[in-house]
């Protein structure tokens, strides 16, 4: 439902409790003044939840793409690794706490390192698994 439709149905709600009072009260400046303060402030809030709902849904639906992309676009685990932390970077502020969960874990996993042997290729995996397992919860989140 958009932020529109929210309106009409707050607009409509409004009406029909205004038909419902009695006409001294309906034609008063103070119960018009308080019926726009009432729509206003509502349609202020549905717009504002409106908002922060659409964006919740856009990062869901891009961290999907990153998902999809794993193992097509990144030709090695560290590329995905380092996408994934650019993608918690810029939403950190809706999602600040998967951000800092992924800083920990390539401080765990030395992610920004170069790990050499079979000891960092079994790094890159554990930490590629965990990161994708944050991008997979913003993933759904929206859902």
């Amino acid at each position: 439902m958009g932020y529109y439709e929210i309106i009409g149905i707050i607009a409509f709600v409004l009406a029909v409790v205004q038909t419902a009072l009695p006409a001294k009260v309906v034609k008063t400046k103070l119960s018009r003044f308080i019926y726009t303060l009432i729509l206003l402030t509502v349609a202020m809030f549905a717009g504002y939840y409106f908002s922060k709902l659409k964006l919740m849904n856009d990062i869901s639906e891009d961290a999907r793409e990153l998902l999809a992309q794993k193992y097509e676009e990144f030709s090695s685990s560290g590329g995905f690794i380092q996408a994934a932390l650019s993608f918690l970077e810029t939403h950190k502020v809706v999602y600040p706490g998967s951000y800092e969960r992924a800083l920990e874990i390539c401080k765990n996993y030395d992610c920004q390192g170069i790990s050499e042997g079979v000891e960092g290729v079994y790094n890159d995996s554990d930490a590629r698994s965990k990161l994708s397992g944050i991008i997979q919860g913003i993933a759904i989140m929206a859902n």
